[in-house]
């Protein structure tokens, strides 16, 4: 039998399975409390603390960690834009679909969201190379 590789079995995606799974758990925790405590009632709060805090940390946490432990490649660009799409959803599964529930429209998704997120991806990324390289002179 030929020995197929996955995309899974990657060797980026083993070594690093939980630092990839930390901030869509953090997005599906988001979510889950958003409906299930009834922060549509109180949107401004939760966007301060969930959208424009905790996701934001999250990403930029979790990409300075793939940085520092890994070499900058394909994989950390892929998951950049990943951070940007679960940026994306979050908001869509909060807040534009309270909207949609309540004044009964139809709304699109934000797509700025996705070039937003992936820019702190981005930026965590390149704190994690840099401190790599200041550590690895030292």
């Amino acid at each position: 039998m030929p020995n197929k590789r996955s995309v899974f079995n990657h060797c980026f995606f083993k070594d690093n399975r939980i630092k990839i799974i930390l901030y869509p758990i953090v997005c599906l925790f988001s979510i889950t409390y958003f409906w299930l405590s009834r922060q549509y009632l109180d949107a401004l709060g939760f966007t301060l603390i969930h959208l424009h805090g905790l996701h934001p940390l999250t990403i930029l946490i979790v990409s300075i960690f793939l940085a520092y432990q890994n070499d900058i490649g394909k994989w950390t660009f892929v998951f950049a834009f990943f951070c940007g799409i679960c940026l994306m959803g979050t908001d869509y599964l909060t807040f534009r679909l309270s909207n949609m529930l309540t004044f009964s429209v139809i709304n699109r998704p934000e797509l700025m969201l996705i070039p937003i997120g992936a820019a702190v991806s981005f930026f965590g990324e390149l704190l994690g190379f840099i401190a790599k390289q200041v550590i690895k002179r030292t």
